[in-house]
């Protein structure tokens, strides 16, 4: 519900609020699910799932695919959607920063798998990505009360 406006009209649909696609709060929650889940992974495979910044600095910059530079970029984004919502008053702004970013991530994770990369830098860059983006969901979903779960 804090999608909308403080000047539109709800008319809730429990159905709607509860689906796992489109803009909904179970949707931001299965997006930090999947991302955990892509590092629980890793760790099983005995493949390194935490990346330092230093080690995304000596990257060159053709690992980075222009949809993970858009996901970044959106995380960059947070703390300007967030002084707005506050000097507004729309909670909405955050809301939608949020299903931003989510969107973003699932498109992502389609386009740029990580567990079966076999390119070890194109794997830090896409897994940095991700933390970049699971540090950034994390933040707006606090602001928006959104408890965060370990598994769905």
């Amino acid at each position: 519900m804090v999608k909308a406006t403080t000047t539109r009209v709800i008319a809730f649909d429990l159905d709607e609020a509860l689906n796992f696609e489109g803009e909904t709060g179970p949707y931001l929650q299965y997006s930090f699910v999947r991302e955990r889940n892509i590092r629980r992974k890793l760790d099983a495979a005995g493949i390194a799932s935490e990346v330092v910044p230093e080690q995304l600095q000596e990257l060159a910059a053709g690992v980075w695919a222009d949809d993970l530079w858009d996901l970044v970029l959106a995380t960059a984004q947070i703390p300007e959607t967030v002084a707005k919502a506050a000097e507004t008053l729309e909670l909405s702004l955050i809301a939608r920063q949020a299903l931003d970013l989510a969107q973003k991530f699932h498109a992502a994770y389609h386009h740029h798998p990580i567990l079966h990369e076999s390119d070890p830098a194109l794997r830090r860059a896409r897994l940095g990505t991700n933390l970049i983006f699971r540090k950034g969901l994390l933040e707006l979903a606090e602001l928006l009360g959104l408890p965060v779960p370990e598994k769905m």
